[in-house]
C-alpha cells in the first residue's frame, strides 16, 4: 500500500431541501493530485529540493552581480576600478537564504 498525504480539501455543499423526512444525502469525494509547482508553493516537496532551490537562486544572484561589476569595469575608464568583493556578495546573496533554509526545517 502506498501511503499519500492530502494537502487541502474542499468541501461544497448543495442542493439543499426543507424536508426533515428525507435523510438521504449524495456523498461525493475526489482525490486530485498537485502539480509540482502547486506542491512547491504548499511546501511539501522534501526539504532538500527548497536548500537547493536557495542556493541556486543565491549563487545565481552573486553571478549576475559578478557580470553586473565586470561590465561596468570594462566600460568604464578609471585610473582604478573597485576590486570585485566576492565575500560580501556571497553574505548578501548566499548567506541569508542557506540560513533561511537551515531555520525553516
Amino acid at each position: 500500500p502506498i501511503e499519500k498525504k492530502i494537502v487541502s480539501g474542499d468541501m461544497e455543499l448543495s442542493q439543499f431541501d426543507n424536508d426533515e423526512h428525507d435523510n438521504s444525502y449524495h456523498l461525493l469525494i475526489t482525490f486530485e493530485a498537485l502539480k509540482w509547482e502547486e506542491l512547491m508553493n504548499r511546501f511539501q516537496l522534501p526539504y532538500i529540493v527548497y536548500m537547493i532551490l536557495f542556493c541556486v537562486i543565491g549563487l545565481g544572484a552573486v553571478f549576475f552581480t559578478w557580470i553586473g561589476w565586470a561590465t561596468v569595469r570594462i566600460v568604464t575608464r578609471q585610473a582604478q576600478t573597485p576590486n570585485f568583493r566576492f565575500y560580501d556578495s556571497y553574505l548578501l546573496m548566499l548567506w541569508w537564504p542557506t540560513q533561511g533554509v537551515v531555520v525553516a526545517t
